[in-house]
């Protein structure tokens, strides 16, 4: 059981540590690897999918489609705008928050949790549209980045399935809460 602790605080630590972000590919791609490759969306979606099953393990996907639809509606928004040190910092506070709304779940109100993470794929979405890049299409570039959002919740549900089923749950849970709220407060204070 240690390893599949380890594997996860690999999987997640990673893209903490290389702080790989931007765009990679063309078209569908580019869309694709900006959340996976970007650390400030990689651990929020991720963050998304560990809440919603330790919420809802039946229902893990509503947090995650709340985030997810409002991010199409801000990539939208953001086409041809400029993602403001406002927006990037605010990326930044949604994962702390997520990481803290991870400890703190089970005294956080269901209905303000959607209501935040939805407001917060806002922001990552407008994001996402102001880093479009001016040779890709909408059509190609937010179908990506939904496809590799919904991809990296989904893997976030996973990894709260496996820290669920663990003895020490609570240990395990407060380990991906305390390394997402790491990653927040290291883009917090970059």
């Amino acid at each position: 059981m240690p390893n599949k602790i380890f594997l996860i605080s690999i999987f997640v630590l990673i893209p903490c540590l290389a702080i790989a972000h931007g765009v990679h590919g063309s078209g569908m791609m580019a869309g694709f690897t900006h959340p996976i490759l970007g650390i400030d969306h990689n651990v929020a979606i991720l963050g998304t999918g560990v809440l919603g099953y330790l919420l809802q393990p039946k229902r893990w996907y509503l947090p995650s489609l709340a985030f997810i639809l409002l991010m199409a509606i801000g990539g939208l928004m953001g086409i041809g705008n400029e993602a403001t040190l406002l927006i990037e910092k605010s990326i930044a506070f949604s994962v702390l928050i997520v990481g803290i709304m991870i400890l703190f779940r089970d005294k956080v109100n269901y209905a303000l949790i959607l209501l935040l993470l939805a407001a917060f794929g806002f922001i990552h979405g407008y994001a996402h549209g102001a880093e479009m890049p001016e040779t890709n299409t909408v059509i190609k570039y937010i179908p990506g980045y939904l496809i590799g959002a919904t991809l990296l919740a989904s893997i976030g549900s996973l990894i709260a399935r496996i820290v669920s089923n663990r003895k020490s749950k609570i240990t395990s849970v407060s380990i991906v809460g305390g390394i997402i709220i790491g990653c927040g407060l290291m883009m917090i204070l970059n």
